[in-house]
Formats: structure tokens, C-alpha cells, sequence
């Protein structure tokens, strides 16, 4: 589907940019040593956890909704820092945080015995405001309530505090550089950092805005070291921000042209509803192909359908005359825009889209459609490589000329394969020789058929490559392997119950565990019918569930939690090198779907046998 094809107003988060961030911010924890996580206030679009668990150490909280997303969806390290804490939410939030951070030592004093398991930290207040005109948002005002200040510090922290008190906590910055953090850790360590040397980290918060052009990586660097070498700390940030820096938009719709002195655009996007910041700060969100106001031809105020007169976005000009039903675009709104959505005055919240690639008007459909016209000689093979999994957008890219259809997460080494079995067909079409291998169609016509949409047959499913036809109109025949490793190593027997035993003993989940049995069955039923893994709520969980004679939400808890087992107990060169680069120890636990799916397609391609036509 094409941007503009888009129902209005919804946020389309760019994939790739959020990668671009993401990788800047690894190499800071690759370069340093220190642990960066995502704050989740200003981005908690959990769709893309397992993709941010890739990079990052994992999430910190601001409550105890917001650490039950960080756990149950990234599932690695769980901070929390809250003003105060209710003792029914610090019950929970011991359970499931890995570092809880209180912001007074009453609040300590109160739920320090239930923090047991849990590592502690306090808020410091270093006194030292970088922010200018933001007091709404500087921690450092006079008067904040966010921190204790160095003379309260003094007063009430003892030398007993050492057995339970881990860290010192501080948030200082607010969309900032590093000389802002050099010139915060000075205050830090001339009123704090004679505690530092006998605490165990220290977490600098966020505000850092590290993916912006301008900002001194080579700085940041500096700081972290510094405060890792000197006082032998582990160091921490919580950027927000900088994860999602520019990476989403707002599309919204022209719904009126209003002239009453000021010609106002009516939009379908809402400053009260969608962009609070546009109040509160204020700020002025970017606005694509716009300038200030009489800066080109045609300036409009533009505002919304609420019935607040003062839900205005601000005002801009355009190089073209605006009418109803033009859209626009606000830049960088994946960012404090969908965590803060209301629906004041009865405003819907906006769809979320994701796309890989923000294209002027194209996307992946489209350049099918526009090769599909195009006078060319030869056709590529095309190979669509997507987050996008329903049978209409199957069939389309099919229809349109794609070979191959594959679900992210996908391999190095699957990915590797179906390029070697591309190279084969082709050489196959070039010799005349008819093809011996099928392409291995990972969603045939008859998955999808399960859930009732309207999808090509398995028989319509062709690609044209040199004026031959390749047909997608077969499964694979399975069979058990043949092993390369000398005998008694190699994880597969040909008996595919014992090897699915063998291969989850090895990863290193423990075999009394009811996820472990769960598991099993789970791998021997998506082996044999691989729909079971597209719609692992509707179909495998119930299958799973009716055999074992409980539920399926505790079907997948019980799940989640083996693979939890493992990621933290099991054995991480065996899960490397069965998952290959798509997992390792730096990144995030995988989901229930995408463990079931990646052990699950293994076996198969251990397993599968030419075909012979």
C-alpha cells in the first residue's frame, strides 16, 4: 500500500530510520561497555520491541503498565523510577523489574524489604539546570520534586544504606547534547561522587538526543568512561527519543478551508489528541514540503475538528494553493505523539503503520506495478522480504510478479538458501534443464484459505524468469536428514519426536518445565502443517491447550516463560549456532511465534527432500 493510500489521520513509523538510530546507539554500548535502554514514555510502540531487543539492553518504566510491556514484549533488563510508588504495584514490579530506582529515602524506607531480589537505586537531584526557558520540563528547577539534593543526601543516607542501596539515579536533560552531560556529571561528582566509589552502577537517565546530526558521540564516549574507569560502575541511559529520533509521521487529511481573516486548514490530525507538546511546551511539529509563515505563497493556520478554539498546530506556508482532501505530513511523530493520544471531543486514535521505507508515492506494490509495465528484455527475480503477512498482500505481490515471499525475522542462513535455490533455478532455466528443487513457498494458497480471505490458488501461483515458468504449486516432501557430523553428534536421528527432545535439552530448557513439553508439541505440529504458525493464537495455542487440558493464554505464558529459562540459564553457542546471527547473547529473547517459527522452520529444512518432477 502507498503512503497516500493510507486511512487518515495515522502514524507511519519508518523501520529504516529506527534501525539507522538503533545502530548508533549499539555502537555506543559496543564502544563503551555501558547499557542503553529504551525509555518507554516517549516510545512504546510494542510492535517493534523485538526489533529494538536486537540493539538495546532493554526497557525502563515509568510504572508498573509500562514495566509489565517491557517484560512480557522485550523481555531483557527492566528498570522503573516512579515520584511514588502504590504497595500493591511494588509487590508486582519487584517480580518483574530488574533495577527500581525510588525518588525519596521515604519512599526506600517504606519498600526496601520487598526489594530483596531486586537491585535499588536512588534519585539525585545534582542541582545543575541546563535546560534554559523548559522549567516545565527541567528537573533542576528550583523546587523540583524529581530527586533528592545533595544537603537532604547527607542528612539521611547511612553507611548501612550500602548493603541495599546499589545506584544513584539522575535525569537532567531534555533533547541535549553532550557538553550538557559533561558539564551535569562535573555537579554529579563534586556534590555525589564521594558515594559513587562504593555503589555498583550508575544510571545518567535520558534526554540524551544522540541519533541528531549535530551531537558529539566522540563526548558522550568520553563521559561514560569516565565514570565507568574512575569508580568501577556500570553505567547507564535511558534515552527515549533518540531510539525514534525522525523516524515516524503523522498523516493527516484536509477536511475544510476555513477564511475568517485567517485561512485555516481543518485536518483530521488534533493538537489536543495527537500532538500534546504543540500545547504544553509549546512547540511547532515539522511539517513536510512547508516553510514559516509568508515564507513561500500560501500560508494557512492549521488546526483540527475538535470543538476546543484553541486546538491550533500552528501556521505555515506552501509553495501550492491548499484544498480539501490534500494530505500532509508531520515529521518525526514517533516520538511523546502516540503515548500521549487521547480521545478528547470523541476524536478516534490514529491508525499505526509500519513501513521499511518512506518512498515519495511508492512503495514495494509499486515498483512490482511499474516493472510489471516497463519494456524489459529479462525479468528479475524478485524476492519480497516483509513484516507484512496477509493472504491479500501475498497474492498481490505474487500476482504482480514476486518469486518469493518471506516473513521477517528471517536468517542469514535461510535467507542464504532460498538465494542459492534462485541461482539453481536459473541455471536450470539457462540449460533447459527442468528443475529438480521447489521453491519452498512459505504461505501457499491453502494457509491462508483457514482464515477466510479471498487468495490465489495454489496452482495460480507462478513467477516468470527467463521466459520460463517456475511453479509454486508443490510442498516440500520431508524426510530425515543426512548427517555431515560424525556419529553420536549429530542432533538429527531421522526420528523427528526424539531430535525436537534433543535439540531442546541442548538450547537448555529443563525438561520438567511444562513449557518444555509445550514447546515440543508445538515444533511437531507447526512441522507438519506450517499455517499453525500464522495464526499461533487461532490454531496452536487451542491445539496445544485441548491436548494438555488448560487454556491458551496459559498456553503462552507457560511458553514465554520456558524461553525465558533458556535465555537466561540455556546454553548461548547452541542457540547461536541453531539460529545462526538472528540470535545471540546481545540480543533481545525472541517471541513465542518467532522461537516456535525459526526451531520450527530448522527442522524443516533439515529434514526436506528434493522433489522429482
Amino acid at each position: 500500500m502507498r503512503i497516500e493510500e493510507l486511512k487518515t489521520p495515522c502514524y507511519v513509523i519508518d523501520e529504516k530510520q529506527l534501525k539507522k538510530n538503533l545502530s548508533i546507539l549499539q555502537k555506543v554500548e559496543k564502544d563503551t561497555g555501558c547499557k542503553i535502554l529504551l525509555a518507554q514514555k516517549a516510545f512504546s510502540c510494542f510492535y517493534e520491541y523485538p526489533l529494538i531487543g536486537q540493539y538495546l539492553s532493554g526497557t525502563t518504566a515509568s510504572g508498573l503498565f509500562e514495566a509489565r510491556l517491557g517484560k512480557e514484549e522485550m523481555g531483557k533488563e527492566n528498570h522503573v523510577f516512579a515520584p511514588a510508588y502504590k504497595e500493591e504495584d511494588v509487590k508486582e514490579l519487584v517480580k518483574i523489574c530488574d533495577h527500581m530506582v525510588f525518588n525519596s529515602f521515604s519512599q526506600l524506607e517504606k519498600y526496601k524489604t520487598l526489594c530483596k531480589e531486586t537491585s535499588v537505586g536512588i534519585r539525585i537531584n545534582p542541582e545543575c539546570s541546563t535546560q534554559g526557558d523548559h522549567a516545565i520540563y527541567d528537573p533542576c528547577a528550583k523546587g523540583s520534586r524529581l530527586g533528592v539534593t545533595i544537603a537532604h543526601f547527607k542528612e539521611q543516607f547511612t553507611d548501612e544504606m550500602y548493603d541495599y542501596v546499589d545506584g544513584l539515579h539522575f535525569h537532567t536533560l531534555c533533547e541535549q547534547n553532550a557538553d550538557d552531560l559533561a558539564k551535569t556529571l562535573e555537579a554529579v561528582e563534586e556534590k555525589f561522587g564521594s558515594y559513587l566509589y562504593k555503589m555498583k552502577w550508575l544510571n545518567f537517565g535520558g534526554g540524551h538526543h544522540i541519533t541528531r546530526a549535530d551531537y558529539d558521540i566522540g563526548l558522550l564516549e568520553k563521559c561514560i568512561l569516565h565514570m565507568k574507569e574512575k569508580y568501577d560502575l556500570d553505567i547507564y541511559l535511558e534515552p527515549g527519543e533518540a531510539v525514534a529520533l525522525n523516524a515516524g509521521y503523522l498523516a493527516t487529511t484536509v477536511m475544510d478551508v476555513v477564511d475568517n481573516d485567517i485561512q485555516t486548514l481543518i485536518l483530521d490530525a488534533s493538537a489536543a489528541c495527537h500532538m500534546p507538546d504543540v500545547l504544553e511546551m509549546p512547540y511547532r511539529p515539522p511539517l513536510r514540503s512547508s516553510g514559516m509563515p509568508e515564507e513561500k505563497k500560501y500560508t494557512y493556520r492549521l488546526s483540527s475538528y475538535t470543538c476546543l478554539a484553541g486546538d491550533i498546530i500552528g501556521d505555515y506556508s506552501f509553495d501550492e494553493e491548499k484544498k480539501v482532501d490534500d494530505r500532509l505530513y508531520f515529521e518525526d511523530m514517533a516520538i511523546y505523539s502516540m503515548v500521549k493520544n487521547n480521545t478528547f471531543n470523541g476524536i478516534p486514535l490514529p491508525d499505526i503503520v509500519v513501513m521499511d521505507m518512506i518512498l515519495p508515492g511508492l512503495d514495494g506494490i509499486g515498483i512490482l506495478e511499474e516493472m510489471e509495465q516497463a519494456d524489459m528484455l529479462k525479468r528479475p527475480v524478485i524476492m519480497v522480504v516483509t513484516a507484512l503477512k496477509t493472504s491479500r498482500m501475498v497474492s498481490k505481490a505474487l500476482q504482480k510478479g514476486a518469486g518469493y515471499y518471506m516473513m521477517k525475522p528471517v536468517s542469514n542462513k535461510v535467507f542464504g538458501k532460498r538465494l542459492m535455490q534462485i541461482a539453481e533455478e536459473l541455471q536450470d532455466c539457462r540449460t533447459g534443464i527442468k528443475t529438480t528443487k521447489a521453491p519452498e513457498q512459505e504461505y501457499a494458497g491453502s494457509e491462508y484459505a483457514a482464515a477466510g480471505e479471498e487468495t490465489l490458488s495454489q496452482d495460480g501461483l507462478t513467477g516468470r524468469m527467463d521466459d520460463k515458468i517456475v511453479h509454486f504449486d508443490r510442498r516440500p516432501v520431508y524426510a530425515a536428514p543426512d548427517s555431515n557430523l560424525p556419529a553420536g553428534r549429530s542432533r538429527y536421528s531421522g526420528d523427528l519426536e526424539k531430535d525436537v527432545t534433543n535439540v531442546l535439552l541442548e538450547i537448555g530448557i529443563p525438561a520438567h518445565i511444562k513449557g518444555y513439553q509445550y514447546i515440543r508439541q508445538g515444533i511437531i505440529l507447526s512441522f507438519h502443517d506450517r499455517s499453525m504458525l500464522q495464526y499461533i493464537t487461532k490454531y496452536l495455542y487451542p491445539a496445544i491447550a485441548k491436548k494438555n487440558k488448560t487454556t491458551s493464554s496459559s498456553v503462552e505464558r507457560t511458553i514465554r516463560h520456558a524461553i525465558e529459562v533458556a535465555w537466561r540459564r540455556g546454553n548461548m553457542d547452541v542457540l547461536e549456532d541453531i539460529f545462526g546471527n538472528t540470535v545471540c547473547a546481545g540480543k533481545g529473547k525472541p517471541t513465542n511465534s518467532e522461537f516456535l517459527a525459526l526451531l520450527t522452520d530448522r527442522f524443516r529444512l533439515e529434514y526436506r527432500q528434493k522433489i522429482v518432477s
